[in-house]
């Protein structure tokens, strides 16, 4: 997670703080512990599916010799389509674990909020994310507003 600045207001108060109070009031009125704890619960659950299913995608691209993973009993390509073949399940592997471990980050990092105090608060608009979405998506960062906000920015990129 990146550092967080410690700015002074007008009073020579921090900022940082003030919003983080500002956070876990909101947070305390919006979920109650029971709810905070069901959603820590299904996030520590998918995180360890996710962590699993890394282990098992490095270790099956690690433990497999050439041969049992091309069925080829040489390493030389084939033809063009063995090799294009070939090379794109690798990249689909890559991919797919590159995939896995952002997810893995962000769970990590909705984790995180929940200890400090910011869980559940959309960190575009500060407002408190529906619990519907939460129960979805338990490591969402956005209420659905600013999501569609920021898919229709990336979309026009």
């Amino acid at each position: 997670m990146e550092a967080r600045k410690n700015w002074l207001d007008k009073r020579g108060v921090c900022v940082t703080f003030m919003r983080q109070q500002m956070w876990r009031t909101a947070m305390a009125c919006c979920l109650s512990k029971s709810t905070i704890e069901r959603l820590k619960k299904i996030l520590m659950q998918q995180l360890a599916v996710v962590r699993g299913d890394i282990n098992q995608m490095e270790e099956e691209s690690l433990s497999k010799s050439f041969t049992e993973q091309t069925g080829e009993l040489t390493t030389m390509p084939g033809d063009i389509a063995d090799v294009s073949a070939e090379s794109f399940d690798q990249e689909f592997s890559v991919r797919l674990l590159e995939n896995k471990g952002e997810l893995a980050r962000e769970i990590e990092a909705a984790l995180e909020r929940i200890e400090e105090g910011t869980y559940g608060l959309c960190e575009e608009c500060g407002e408190p994310i529906k619990k519907e979405r939460l129960f979805a998506i338990p490591y969402a960062r956005l209420c659905i507003e600013c999501q569609r906000k920021a898919e229709a920015q990336r979309k026009r990129r």
